[in-house]
């Protein structure tokens, strides 16, 4: 025991427990012990009830931006019948899976051309899609306008790719490392609309300023180019707790870089528009219900995390064959109707 914790039991014994001790008498002390011994077993019995069944405790609402978190999630299994839940003798009666490919026709085609191709969740070489109402929901998305830096590739391509991120983000730049050449050649050869959303969730450490400064770099011609500068070589300092923080000079050392004009590249920065397109991307964001980044959005398929370059590749290539038997007004028509349309 440290001289510290010594000190203040013996406060504690001799300022508040002995004088209670005299007043009571001996008798008075012992029952008042064993009232407290009852009522401490009773409120531990009903902490095991609430923490061994979680249903009973509260919801984290926190949004997005008060609760920042980078993830690499693993693929969902859904199609593996090894992955599914136990049964529970107290569940409402759920649909079979003949029942629900015949109320997601989409989204049952989706699988079946993965499976066609040999394609395994378990092995990283495709994500489960959502079902038709949600896919619709995510193809009828409006695309950024023509013009915008972030946004590259044909506005017409069959597949549009939606990349949710941030510069301070770990698997962020592990997706950027691993997937983004991929996906900017890509867009480049016209086969995908390639579109940057930035999701400020670390904005206390400076990332929504990373983003200020890619968008002006945009509006020179160079967003590309300086959203890679950001994610290779970076724009941080460590702060007085060790943590990386955006520098607004390292910031200037990127654009001047690339050979931007300065004045225009601070002006654009500090600018409202500027500042409410940010914001008006990570509500969007928020508005969807992503909670975490990186998150990408193939057509109708969402894929939460950093993904092997060769995933993403095979969701695009399955998302593309998906449009021979479902093209895209059909699949947004299924979210206006909260069914899928049939065959």
């Amino acid at each position: 025991m440290s001289e510290t914790q010594s000190g203040s039991e013996e406060r504690y014994e001799t300022v508040e427990s002995t004088p209670k001790r005299n007043a009571l008498g001996g008798k008075g002390y012992r029952i008042l012990v064993i009232v407290l011994v009852i009522i401490a077993l009773v409120v531990s019995a009903l902490v095991l009830i609430f923490t061994s069944d979680p249903s009973r405790l509260p919801v984290n609402q926190a949004s997005p931006s008060d609760r920042p978190t980078s993830v690499w999630t693993d693929p969902q299994t859904e199609w593996d019948a090894d992955s599914s839940p136990s049964p529970d003798a107290n569940a409402s009666p759920t649909p079979n899976m003949e029942e629900v490919q015949a109320q997601n026709p989409i989204a049952a085609r989706y699988t079946e051309i993965a499976e066609q191709k040999g394609l395994s969740a378990k092995n990283y070489e495709i994500v489960p899609t959502m079902y038709d109402s949600v896919r619709g929901q995510l193809m009828a998305n409006p695309a950024l306008p023509e013009g915008t830096p972030e946004a590259l590739g044909p506005a017409d391509a069959p597949v549009r790719v939606i990349v949710f991120s941030d510069y301070l983000c770990h698997y962020c730049q592990k997706l950027h490392e691993e997937s983004w050449p991929v996906l900017e050649e890509k867009a480049r050869r016209g086969e995908i609309r390639l579109e940057f959303y930035h999701y400020t969730i670390f904005s206390q450490l400076g990332s929504d300023k990373a983003a200020f400064a890619a968008h002006a770099a945009g509006l020179q011609g160079k967003f590309w180019e300086y959203s890679d500068l950001l994610f290779t070589e970076g724009a941080t300092t460590p702060d007085a707790h060790g943590k990386a923080r955006i520098a607004e000079d390292k910031l200037d050392a990127l654009a001047q870089k690339l050979g931007l004009d300065m004045n225009k590249f601070h002006a654009d920065m500090n600018s409202a528009d500027t500042q409410n397109f940010v914001s008006g991307q990570t509500g969007y964001a928020s508005s969807l219900g992503i909670n975490a980044t990186p998150a990408v959005i193939i057509n109708g398929t969402y894929i939460s995390g950093a993904y092997p370059s060769q995933l993403f590749e095979n969701v695009i290539m399955v998302e593309k064959e998906l449009l021979q038997d479902y093209p895209a007004a059909e699949q947004k028509a299924a979210a206006a109707n909260n069914t899928a349309p049939a065959n």
